[in-house]
Formats: C-alpha cells, structure tokens, sequence
C-alpha cells in the first residue's frame, strides 16, 4: 500500500540523500514545499519525492549548479502553469526525461513557442496532447 505521505528519513531512504541535502534543496527550491505534521516534522508527498528525483537528477547525473537547477524547473513550472502540473509528477520522473520521443516532442513545442500565434497554440494544444497520451502509456 502506498503511502501519502513520508517523512524525511523515508524520503531520503527512497531518493538516496542525506537528510541536510533534501533540507537544503527545500530551501533553495522554491516549489518543493514539504508539509509539516502537527509535531513540526517535514510531511513529503508523492510530488514532493518526483521533485526531488528531478534535482537529484539534474544535480548528481546532469551536473548542473543550483542556479541552474532553479531556473530549470521554474522554467517546467511556467511552460505547464496552463495545465495540470500534478500530471507531470504522477510517473517516474526518469522515465520521462530518457524519453527521446518526449526530449523531440519538448523541443518542437519549444520552437513553437518563440512564435506567438494562433497556429502555434493549436500545435502547442496537440503536443500537450500527445505529451498526455505519451505518458499514460509508461
């Protein structure tokens, strides 16, 4: 049975990180909020630990500083603030950035994004589609 939440040691069990990285992270990152329970300790979701994979990903595999980590998922979070973002993080973040079908799919939206029209929100809503349907498959 899966849990709702987890509590720091747990988390740090299941990322494989200390837990002073995990409260560093937290206050670096603006988008990991942990919960806290009523005895003040860290209540982590299911969103909460994807977030974390990303980082340790970007981090540990991708060796990006902080600075850049912040700004990557500030930029995940502004490209997907028009659609559920609760989407990306209910599936394994790994699987969907080895994806190169998803990678292909990211950059074709991100090309049409530098063009503002109507045709290009009509190709953005079909690569949100096709982005849906793609992860449901994993």
């Amino acid at each position: 049975m899966q849990k709702i939440y987890y509590s720091i040691k747990e988390v740090g069990e299941l990322v494989d990180e200390e837990a002073h990285v995990l409260r560093y992270w937290e206050k670096e990152v603006k988008q990991l909020k942990p919960g806290k329970n009523r005895s003040g300790n860290r209540t982590y979701s299911e969103k909460d630990i994807s977030l974390l994979k990303l980082i340790k990903k970007l981090i540990r595999e991708d060796r990006k500083n902080m600075k850049e980590v912040k700004e990557y998922i500030d930029d995940l979070y502004k490209k997907n603030s028009d659609w559920d973002n609760s989407l990306f993080f209910d599936y394994d973040i790994d699987k969907l950035t080895e994806d190169s079908e998803i990678a292909e799919i990211v950059a074709s939206a991100e090309e049409a994004e530098t063009e503002k029209s109507s045709t290009n929100n009509r190709e953005l809503v079909k690569f949100l589609n096709k982005l849906v349907q793609q992860v449901k498959e994993l």
